[in-house]
């Protein structure tokens, strides 16, 4: 016998079914606890230091005017363009148009508003969308109802929205106010003031106020009238004849008003002050406002976005951002913070931008650094960093970087590696020969003064004042002027690649080569020598670190290992890495392994990989990479990361260099809602708003899922197990 199974709605097809029983799970984000607030915008750098990912019709936008932005309470968000409206989860655009959807007769999309954000869960939700020839839209229960002139609008082209405290719904026409309450539209006579002209903003604040930015000037609502705002102010006059594009309230009370042609106008306890392009705005046309968890005021114009700090007085110095910085077009039209602390602008040509906040600083040649392909960092006695690249050498002090090539006296271009003296010589590594730079002079050492071979590789300063020399073709050591070759009694290092030399205990050299493995070098000999042989994945070692405690780390073009009493362990992608293939590594003070390699840095507990190297429990390990904010996720090979004096660590990649504060690095704990999207059959697709039916003979259902996660959604992971079906979860 045939059975027909009848669901009354989402929630209970879920408790049924409990088919995505779905935990969240990001490499970076393993929370304990949803966060409370979304984290802020960190200020302290310059917006080219924010991450910046950019949508546009080549990654699916219907259009690349973005005219509206809103983040609804079910976490969607949503897009309001010229080509259609769209809801954004992460991964995938969904777009509703007039050739795709029913009941929408407009594709242009000026305002979108939810009224009932604040409603308990499970109710309907239902948002208010306003366009540009097509009505007032509603939205709810995943079908479309349209209001129009005939329904009692003003004018078929709808501006903005705004619900007031009582639950009206204000809407803003091109040719003047009505209001919606109860399902029904009523437009206020002109008795009572209400301009006639087009109505481009509206705000009810936390006062209950509503406030009317029209194309003559601001009103204000006053016993149910419109009356002319700010009057009597100084500046009420050259507002008054202003057209008004935008209104925020930010979280201290203060109303800011954007004027098309006049700047910004502040109101504070009822008395205006004006900003505008004299004060550092990018352009006196502001077209949209936006403030983030640090109460940052964020401005678009129509000659690109401004930043103005939190806490800074009114006038205080500004913060541009345009196209010469990274902003795909000037013209910025909507602007929004999302609940992960996210920056999302919308542009009029140019496409959706979205600004987070890096775990890391970068620094690359859009900051001044000589070239993007960096090989080793460097910290001398003073504080400067002097940086290896593939096109010279960069030093950075006081937030300046000062480049070094051919052109200002290096003897070529590619430099390896950097080191120091205490009395601030510096020594760098070029691919013909090595240079002292001392006193603003270049002096240059070559196989004429007894390098084995020009190009430079390694250098390392020991404290008795030995400069160590690795080159391509053997192994140097300088003393004063005096290069000396070094070899050993077995010939290991005779023409030996030296690519890496690090500190070992006791004053000895741990020495990477490109061909012959590992080695420890003390009192002119090599003490301990491991190869393929002895069981290292590669001879070719890009980097060996001996801790406190005596063990030896030792990464290779091919497996990661490490080295103590006598043992050599292998760690591997089984153990617990992300990846195998590490470069570079550096300690922080709590005993946790940052190794930069081939997919990223890679974050691991000392004692975690100790207890693998020992009894092979795995461990756990976190991937840093561009979805964290690098430009590029390949760290350089080999290269060398520095830890400077404050504790910060630089790693140099293919794509600059990155600054990591190691006990100051944000993770995101904000829980994301899942989302049931779709529910199909083999006959049919469900509407998930609504009660659902499975028809007699019904064997397979296919249900679509997405968790709200917008920082890094590619990295987002789930369980799932569908009782009934699955043994456990997948």
């Amino acid at each position: 016998m045939s059975e027909q199974r009848y669901f009354p709605n989402m929630a209970f097809l879920m408790a049924f079914l409990r088919a995505v029983s779905v935990l969240f799970l990001s490499v970076c984000c393993l929370p304990a606890k949803a966060q409370q607030s979304p984290p802020a915008l960190k200020t302290v750098h310059a917006i080219t230091q924010y991450d910046r990912d950019t949508w546009t019709r080549n990654e699916g936008l219907p259009s690349n005017s973005i005219l509206t932005l809103r983040q609804t309470s079910d976490g969607y968000i949503w897009f309001g363009t010229f080509d259609g409206l769209v809801r954004f989860g992460g991964i995938d655009f969904t777009v509703f148009s007039k050739a795709l959807t029913e009941g929408v007769k407009n594709n242009g999309m000026w305002c979108i508003v939810e009224s009932n954000a604040t409603a308990a869960a499970g109710s309907a939700q239902t948002l208010w969308i306003g366009t540009n020839g097509g009505g007032l839209m509603r939205y709810e229960n995943g079908a479309f109802t349209t209001f129009g002139v005939k329904e009692g609008l003003p004018s078929d082209v709808v501006l903005s929205a705004c619900m007031s405290a009582d639950g009206t719904l204000w809407i803003g026409t091109r040719k003047g106010l009505c209001t919606m309450k109860n399902g029904v539209l009523s437009a206020p006579g002109k008795e009572s003031g209400f301009p006639t002209t087009p109505i481009n903003t509206i705000l009810s604040d936390k006062q209950s106020r509503l406030w009317i930015g029209s194309g003559q000037g601001l009103f204000l609502m006053q016993d149910g009238k419109c009356v002319p705002a700010f009057q009597g102010d100084a500046l009420a006059d050259s507002l008054a004849k202003s057209p008004i594009k935008t209104l925020f309230e930010d979280k201290s009370g203060t109303l800011w008003i954007g004027t098309l042609g006049k700047g910004l106008f502040a109101s504070r306890s009822g008395r205006l002050e004006q900003i505008t392009t004299a004060q550092g705005l990018a352009d006196n046309r502001v077209q949209a406002l936006a403030e983030d968890a640090a109460g940052t005021l964020w401005i678009g114009t129509s000659g690109g976005l401004t930043r103005k700090r939190a806490n800074a007085s009114i006038n205080a110095a500004f913060d541009n951002y345009t196209k010469k910085d990274g902003l795909t077009d000037n013209q910025v039209w909507s602007l929004m913070t999302d609940r992960e602390g996210s920056l999302w602008i919308g542009t009029y040509r140019g496409g959706l931008l979205r600004l987070k906040n890096r775990k890391f600083l970068t620094y690359t040649t859009q900051e001044g650094l000589v070239d993007d392909y960096t090989y080793s960092v460097h910290e001398t006695v003073r504080g400067d960093l002097w940086i290896a690249t593939a096109e010279g050498v960069s030093r950075f002090a006081g937030g300046t970087f000062t480049n070094f090539t051919k052109a200002n006296g290096l003897p070529d271009n590619m430099v390896r590696s950097v080191t120091s003296s205490p009395d601030g010589t510096v020594w760098i590594g070029t691919y013909q020969g090595l240079c002292r730079f001392k006193d603003g002079k270049f002096t240059v050492f070559a196989t004429a003064q007894g390098l084995p071979e020009n190009r430079v590789r390694a250098l390392f300063l020991s404290p008795d004042g030995v400069l160590w020399i690795g080159t391509n073709g053997g192994f140097a050591r300088m003393e004063g002027d005096k290069i000396t070759a070094v070899e050993d009694e077995k010939g290991i290092l005779r023409g030996t690649s030296i690519i890496g030399i690090a500190r070992g205990k006791g004053g000895s050299l741990l020495l990477s080569t490109e061909g012959k493995g590992w080695c420890r070098f003390a009192g002119g000999r090599i003490e301990e020598h491991l190869t393929v042989k002895q069981g290292l994945a590669s001879d070719v070692v890009m980097h060996s670190y001996e801790d406190a405690d005596g063990a030896v780390w030792i990464a290779t073009n091919a497996g990661f290992h490490r080295w103590k009493n006598g043992i050599l362990s292998a760690l591997t992608l089984k153990d617990g890495l992300q990846s195998e293939s590490v470069y570079n590594i550096l300690e922080d003070e709590r005993g946790m392994m940052w190794m930069g390699g081939n997919d990223g840095i890679q974050l691991v507990a000392k004692q975690d990989l100790n207890a693998a190297a020992d009894a092979k429990k795995t461990f756990s390990a976190r991937l840093f990479g561009r979805w964290d904010g690098m430009e590029s996720s390949q760290v350089s090979a080999p290269s060398l990361s520095c830890k400077t004096k404050s504790g910060m660590f630089w790693i140099p990649t293919l794509r600059g260099i990155v600054g990591i504060e190691p006990t100051k690095v944000q993770y995101n704990t904000m829980l994301p809602p899942v989302k049931i999207e779709r529910l199909t059959t083999e006959r049919d697709t469900a509407n998930v708003y609504a009660p659902i039916a499975f028809a007699a003979g019904t064997q397979r259902f296919t249900i679509e899922y997405t968790a709200l996660s917008y920082l890094a959604p590619s990295r987002v992971q789930f369980r799932v197990k569908l009782d009934g079906i699955d043994a456990d979860w997948r």
